[in-house]
């Protein structure tokens, strides 16, 4: 077992992560009756449950330390002090976030890549930034269906995807979300793990005194609850519901 750098090295950081899990009930509350029904029904309706999540950095960083070099490339390692090495994978990220681990290139044949949204909202733009996409659900719009699936773009790219808001937007997303049964059943959950974990990868091969984390941390988070009892048990308070993803519990 060999760790991927000096536990010693750093231990005083600053880490941000860029999910910003209040964009939930941003979109949430600016939609009608109906749209908000839809959006619990959809397949970022548990997502609402963790709407006021707070992500501990310093918990995420004492687990980046004690990272572990692992024969897989998709998958962390870490060494918790217990018999064996505890693995966060994409089984492990499904199981927290209940989002779905199905292939994307299942899905290529479906996608109807007319534009709609993207000619409609944003004319002008060959890209479209977060900040940009943040301003166009802002703005009183009279498709309701429109701003409800502005709104679930928003998630994906603020929430599970998260990166700097001079980033651009994949535009595909776009027309993946102009079909909503198409949308519900895309790989969103694959998606933001390999930002995820990419990001973890990032920051093990040059860590430094300040850095980011992108995707879905938060994931990382409830998984380390559920493999150290012990921080559990003095942080976090399990709800007794069944059939919810283990973040929501």
């Amino acid at each position: 077992m060999e760790y991927i750098y000096n536990i010693d090295d750093r231990c005083e950081v600053k880490v941000t992560t860029r999910s910003n899990v209040s964009n939930v009930e941003k979109v949430y509350e600016a939609l009608d009756n109906v749209h908000k029904e839809l959006f619990l029904k959809s397949c970022f309706g548990k997502l609402y449950d963790i709407k006021n999540m707070k992500i501990s950095a310093q918990l995420i960083h004492n687990l980046l330390l004690r990272r572990v070099v692992s024969v897989n490339e998709d998958e962390l390692w870490f060494f918790l002090g217990l018999e064996k090495v505890a693995r966060f994978s994409l089984y492990e990220f499904m199981l927290i976030t209940g989002l779905s681990p199905t292939d994307e290139n299942e899905y290529e044949n479906q996608i109807n890549e007319d534009g709609r949204l993207n000619n409609k909202y944003f004319p002008t733009s060959s890209k479209v930034t977060l900040k940009e996409l943040d301003e166009a659900f802002e703005k009183e719009l009279e498709d309701m269906d429109d701003k409800y699936k502005l709104g679930l773009v928003l998630i994906y790219e603020t929430v599970l995807r998260s990166k700097e808001k001079n980033t651009s937007i994949d535009l595909r997303t776009l027309d993946i979300v102009d079909d909503l049964e198409l949308f519900n059943e895309y790989p969103c959950g694959t998606k933001s793990f390999n930002f995820t974990i990419h990001a973890f990868l990032r920051v093990s091969k040059n860590p430094k005194p300040k850095y980011y984390l992108w995707g879905f941390p938060q994931a990382i988070e409830v998984w380390a609850f559920e493999s150290i009892p012990q921080i559990a048990n003095m942080y976090h308070a399990r709800l007794p519901v069944n059939g919810l993803p283990r973040m929501c519990r």
